[in-house]
């Protein structure tokens, strides 16, 4: 930049403007580091730009600061974007399956370096294992190789094609390379339909081993796993497993049946734009599917470590990806900009506390991310749908006789119905009025059946449930 602008304006003064057209994606580094995002509204002239988004309250974008134009790609929707950093250089390095895997320090991004020398075009995957840059599932001189590991030299992200740098063809199975993840000082290479456990030899003969851990489970697609570190848990076409680098658990039981086996809730020809995330504040690990026909997920599936139990919930918007984010320091209410008014977190919110990770979802449509605290009673301003259901009553050699249900609760309203048939379907037994207290609330209700179960069902924020308690009798079955 060729001079400062101030909070709220709108208009860059630069030393060129060359290269910027208008609606295009720019940002501009602004006086605490971070980059100011926006589009170029209007066509540039002189050595002005005008911005749709003008610098936000509280910050200024310094003379000589960088404005760079976003790069544009052509990723599809259908393929993950995955990405890690390179710590040496401070890179992000990414790949979408698409376009020449690229690097971006912060500034912009390029094609990574070298790259070229092997005219490799795409890959699948990335990861940093032994202080080289892999990628996995590659095109190279417009041939695809998807079982084959391409890896820079050692210490050098520019070298690809000498020194130490090199390449393996994994061909002991046809199924294409879709993730490569590290586990314990060693590199798991997960593909569609089994798993390789990648270790370093250090020989100049052989820089790596590649050993194969199970054939027939794989994992759906690039996003699909769950790193926590001392395991990763990942998503199978038939379940979920839990893998600690040498043997592999089946933990997705409860849920394979009615989301992943034949027939199941996940929509098949999108299942690979599952997306998953280990959240270390709650100990859990989080899967995102598209069901029921979606394109884009829509339902989070998640599985509590402590408690070994899965539970679900449907976001109010699609979700096109995910991940975590921590504070380096506390925000305080006399270091934030703006007014009182800016902020609409509610009490209580951790995402402004050192190192206090909170989860990031990226909306479907990748216009905006959203922050997810487990705090927040509404989904992005929408209330949040719930139910809570029983198992199925019985008692055995008698039918049952039904009289009541109270339930202790607060929140909002809410509706409770009964099933006889394992919940196929549904008869309401009444609508429970909104209380800030928690009270009983009582419902009657006489029938006879085999079996029941209950469910509870509402949309209001800050509900609680105390206890339930059923009333019945056993009647002879004759």
């Amino acid at each position: 930049m060729d001079g400062a602008t101030s909070a709220g304006g709108a208009t860059l003064n630069v030393a060129d403007i060359t290269g910027f057209t208008n609606g295009k994606y720019i940002g501009v580094i602004l006086d605490d580091g971070s980059q100011h995002q926006t589009t170029i509204n209007g066509v540039p002239a002189g050595t002005s730009i005008v911005m749709t988004d003008v610098i936000p309250v509280g910050r200024s974008a310094p003379n000589a600061a960088a404005v760079v134009e976003a790069v544009e790609l052509s990723g599809s929707a259908a393929i993950p974007v995955h990405m890690v950093s390179w710590p040496p250089d401070d890179w992000v390095v990414f790949t979408n399956g698409v376009d020449v895997p690229q690097r971006w320090d912060g500034t912009d991004c390029t094609d990574i370096p070298g790259l070229s020398a092997l005219t490799l075009t795409t890959a699948r995957t990335v990861s940093v294992f032994k202080y080289q840059i892999h990628l996995g599932n590659v095109t190279e001189a417009g041939v695809g190789y998807p079982q084959r590991i391409r890896y820079c030299a050692i210490g050098g992200p520019s070298t690809w094609n000498s020194g130490t740098a090199g390449f393996a063809d994994l061909w002991d199975t046809d199924d294409p390379i879709l993730r490569l993840a590290l586990l314990g000082g060693k590199q798991i290479i997960y593909r569609g339909h089994a798993i390789v456990r990648q270790e370093y030899l250090g020989t100049a003969a052989n820089l790596y081993g590649y050993y194969p851990i199970t054939v027939g489970i794989g994992i759906i697609g690039t996003l699909a796993l769950s790193n926590s570190g001392p395991v990763h848990v990942f998503m199978d076409a038939e379940n979920v497993y839990e893998f600690d680098g040498n043997a592999v658990t089946a933990i997705g039981d409860p849920i394979a049946t009615g989301l992943l086996i034949d027939g199941g809730d996940i929509t098949p020809e999108q299942r690979g734009r599952t997306c998953a995330l280990h959240l270390h504040t709650l100990n859990e690990d989080w899967f995102i599917v598209p069901t029921a026909g979606e394109s884009v997920p829509n339902v989070l599936y998640r599985y509590s470590r402590r408690y070994k139990s899965w539970s679900t919930r449907a976001f109010a918007n699609k979700i096109s990806a995910i991940g975590e984010y921590a504070r380096d320091t506390s925000l305080t209410w006399v270091a934030a900009p703006g007014t009182w008014t800016d902020y609409a977190y509610p009490w209580g919110y951790t995402g402004l506390l050192t190192n206090a990770t909170t989860a990031l979802l990226c909306i479907g449509d990748g216009t905006s991310v959203v922050e997810y605290d487990v705090i927040t009673p509404t989904d992005n301003g929408t209330g949040i749908a719930y139910t809570v259901a029983t198992k199925d009553f019985s008692v055995p050699d008698a039918k049952i006789r039904f009289d009541s249900v109270e339930v202790l609760a607060s929140g909002g309203a809410f509706v409770i119905q009964y099933s006889i048939d394992g919940g196929s379907s549904y008869t309401t037994l009444g609508t429970a009025s909104a209380s800030i207290e928690r009270t009983p609330q009582r419902f009657y209700k006489q029938f006879v059946a085999e079996r029941f179960r209950l469910k509870i069902t509402g949309t209001a924020s800050g509900f609680q449930l105390g206890w339930l308690r059923v009333r019945f009798r056993p009647e002879s079955l004759y």
